[in-house]
């Protein structure tokens, strides 16, 4: 049996945020989500992994840039999906 990867969710937009998942959860994987990119960072401080994240590029707090720029200070290799409706 596939190990099930386990996916992150980042955006601010609910409604974006709970679309994305329902179609993830019905491939297959096992989602969760965070609003922001400080929600993540705090994540990955309690010692969460994920196989995939995919974040908004445009939220507040700490948004995909910084997320992105956090992810690669602590040389974190997680592969990274980033997603925008922004203009």
């Amino acid at each position: 049996m596939r190990k099930m990867s386990k996916l992150l969710v980042v955006d601010d937009n609910e409604e974006v945020a709970e679309l994305i998942c329902e179609m993830l959860v019905d491939a297959g994987y096992e989602v969760s989500v965070s609003h922001d990119g400080r929600q993540v960072i705090e994540r990955l401080d309690n010692g969460e992994k994920f196989d995939v994240i995919i974040s908004d590029l445009i939220m507040p707090e700490i948004d995909g840039f910084g997320l992105l720029s956090e992810l690669r200070d602590r040389h974190d290799e997680t592969p990274v999906l980033v997603l925008s409706g922004g203009g």
